[in-house]
């Protein structure tokens, strides 16, 4: 995620190959993303350990707790961004921005509302579309 974000949409144009950078930007977002559901739907429960002592087991804990889940904002970032790409892409091609882009940016607000990309992203989708 850390390298897609540090890839600017100005060194995306400025590159030789805008289909190619924008491509390795998609692969490596989806692949963050891939990453940050995997560990939200199979975050695994740390069970309390227990204390033989003299006889008696003494519990450290009373409640299980949850390894470890990403922050909403990681995930918010990286569903923003893969809708930017893929958003980028088919306006690249000629073809306006899709339906499910506009849900993926919303859903990516309602995750974290303080996401500026996310509404600048939709914000210029709306822009486009209502020129077209």
């Amino acid at each position: 995620l850390s390298f897609a974000t540090s890839t600017s949409p100005t060194e995306v144009r400025e590159s030789g190959n805008m289909a190619y950078a924008l491509n390795v930007i998609k692969y490596a977002a989806t692949k963050a993303l891939q990453l940050l559901q995997n560990r939200v739907i199979h975050a695994s429960l740390i069970t309390p350990r227990r204390l033989i002592h003299q006889g008696t087991p003494v519990e450290y804990s009373e409640k299980s707790v949850v390894s470890s889940i990403p922050s909403t904002t990681l995930i918010s970032e990286a569903k923003s961004l893969l809708s930017w790409v893929e958003d980028a892409d088919s306006l690249n091609r000629g073809d306006p921005g899709s339906r499910a882009s506009h849900v993926s940016l919303q859903e990516s607000l309602l995750l974290d509302p303080s996401n500026v990309f996310a509404m600048e992203v939709l914000q210029m989708l709306d822009e486009l579309n209502n020129y077209s």
